[in-house]
């Protein structure tokens, strides 16, 4: 006796027909008429008569009819407790951030954590705009955020993180650096200057209509009479490979691909800092998920070259 034929037994009784049971298990009426005849046969049992007017259950029937139902409730129940003890297991991480490959880095390694472990897992990495990594932090739609603080932007953004109940915890302090093709007139230099950038077109990305206060970039050249605004990282890597545009960021470059044809290179007289950290719900306790991939963003920063 199996499960499968008590749920037949119950789709019997419940269109008070073998033929319209069979269409709602999608199988022919002969296999479903077998399938009961086998049950009876081995419990010794008539389950049901069938007659003209269709089919009508023995007293035997009733009674096996209502132990089939219940051990179907039993074993429905088990099913969801099993699933919720599964689901209770799975890891999930949602990280938004901005274009940084420490984060895609760190992303990754946590990937791998939970492949080694067997773990189920549900993980999402979302690159985008500041104020994009706020709100889906603010939103509970990720879990951590990672970003950047300049002078520029620290008082606004801690403002806005704090009116939003979000906490930024710093995770290190960059210098700022200027990426550039390995082509470029410029490339040869140990530092370079500002100035010494004035006639070369600037690529930064688009904030959308949000304020400068929301941009990655550490500093923002003087001069705009050549600006080129790009989304993902991708294309950034493949206009500055390709052009003698520039950009301002962190330093660190992913490895191999694009990366590959683009250098970074300090930028020579400036006091300015870049503080790179995370941010999280200030009202809610870190997971254990979060803090590993927190560790894992530790050491892509103090390792930018291992993978």
């Amino acid at each position: 006796m199996t499960l499968q034929q008590l749920e037949y037994v119950v789709e019997v009784s419940r269109y008070n027909s073998i033929s319209k049971a069979a269409q709602h298990l999608y199988m022919a009426q002969p296999s479903l008429s077998k399938a009961i005849s086998n049950l009876e046969e081995e419990l010794g049992i008539t389950i049901f008569e069938r007659t003209s007017r269709g089919i009508q259950f023995t007293p035997q029937g009733l009674e096996f009819l209502g132990g089939a139902k219940q051990l179907l409730e039993q074993a429905n129940s088990l099913r969801k407790s099993l699933a919720a003890s599964q689901e209770q297991k799975m890891v999930r991480l949602t990280v938004s951030s901005q274009h940084y490959s420490f984060a895609t880095r760190a992303f990754t390694r946590f990937i791998r954590s939970c492949q080694e472990n067997g773990d189920a897992y549900t993980l999402h990495m979302r690159e985008g705009r500041t104020s994009q990594i706020i709100q889906d932090v603010y939103s509970h739609r990720s879990h951590l955020g990672v970003l950047s603080l300049s002078a520029a932007s620290d008082r606004f953004l801690l403002r806005l993180l704090h009116e939003r109940g979000l906490a930024f915890s710093p995770l290190a302090t960059m210098v700022p650096h200027v990426f550039l093709s390995a082509r470029h007139p410029l490339a040869g230099q140990e530092t370079i200057s500002l100035e010494a950038l004035e006639s070369y077109p600037y690529v930064s990305f688009e904030q959308g209509e949000d304020s400068l206060n929301f941009a990655e970039e550490v500093l923002a050249p003087s001069h705009t009479q050549r600006r080129i605004l790009v989304m993902d990282r991708a294309t950034m890597l493949s206009v500055l490979g390709e052009t003698d545009g520039y950009n301002l960021g962190t330093g660190q470059l992913p490895q191999g691909g694009l990366s590959a044809q683009v250098v970074s290179r300090p930028v020579a007289g400036t006091h300015h800092s870049l503080r790179v950290g995370w941010i999280q719900d200030a009202n809610r306790d870190l997971t254990p998920q979060m803090e590993q991939y927190i560790a894992f963003l530790r050491e892509a920063l103090d390792h930018p070259e291992e993978d």
